[in-house]
Formats: structure tokens, C-alpha cells, sequence
């Protein structure tokens, strides 16, 4: 048995609450799919979505130690992917995710880069306190 934090839905959001760990990224992708069908959502946006949260919910386990959750809503058509952690900030978080990461470098970080690739819009906001991420997909054209 896990002791991952289970996903909450309800008919508007997806809330995570943490300590995130790596075992329960497959819940978050479920519950995902789960609501997908509620929202209306297309495949393609679904699994678009499913990577932008396993992404952000992986830099919330790996760079503030799990202590953090997730909030996914949707509204009037836009997919919002919010994390939130107690991590020790980034530096500089308007440059993360905006370059390519090297392809010959195994350790370079995707993530950002990844969500940033996916979304509409990313807006990060980060200091000492920790750092709020907030993904914007376009749920239906």
C-alpha cells in the first residue's frame, strides 16, 4: 500500500494536496482521465495535460522534497495547472523553460521546457518562500 496523497475531483478541479511522491504521478494522470469525459476534453488534450502535471508535480518531488500540491481546473474552455511548492525558489524564473535543454546531456531539465512547449501560457512566480507555477492549456477549440 502507498501512502501517495490520493487525487480530489470534483465537476471543476483536480486538487493534489502533498507531500507529493513518485508513486502517486499515476494517480494524478488517472485522475485526470477520469475528469476528462466531465470536461469534454479531446485525447490528444488530455494526455497534453497528464504530461504538464506529471512534469510539474516532478519538479515539486524533486527540487522542494514533495512539499507542495497541485490545483487543475478547467474553465470556459482553458485547462489551468497550477503548482504551488515550499521549495527554496528558483533563480531567475522568468528565463526557466525557455531554451531547449542540451540533447546530449541526460541530467538537463525538460521539465519547464516541456510544460512550456504544451502550453498556452506558463507564468511562474518564485522567492525564497517557493515558487507557483501556473500552466494555461487550451481545453477545447
Amino acid at each position: 500500500m502507498t501512502d501517495a496523497p490520493a487525487a480530489a475531483c470534483d465537476a471543476g478541479a483536480i486538487r493534489v494536496d502533498g507531500p507529493l511522491k513518485v508513486d502517486g504521478l499515476s494517480r494524478i494522470r488517472q485522475a485526470i482521465a477520469d475528469q476528462a469525459a466531465t470536461w469534454g476534453l479531446d485525447e490528444h488534450v488530455v494526455h497534453a495535460v497528464q504530461m504538464v502535471s506529471s512534469e510539474l508535480a516532478t519538479n515539486i518531488i524533486v527540487h522542494a522534497h514533495g512539499n507542495g500540491g497541485l490545483v487543475i481546473t478547467y474553465r470556459a474552455g482553458m485547462i489551468y495547472c497550477q503548482a504551488v511548492d515550499q521549495g527554496p525558489g528558483m533563480t531567475l524564473p522568468f528565463l526557466a523553460g525557455w531554451n531547449a535543454p542540451a540533447s546530449g546531456d541526460p541530467t538537463a531539465a525538460r521539465g519547464l521546457w516541456m510544460v512550456r512547449m504544451l502550453s498556452a501560457r506558463l507564468q511562474i512566480d518564485s522567492s525564497i518562500l517557493g515558487t507557483t507555477v501556473t500552466a494555461v492549456l487550451i481545453g477545447k477549440v
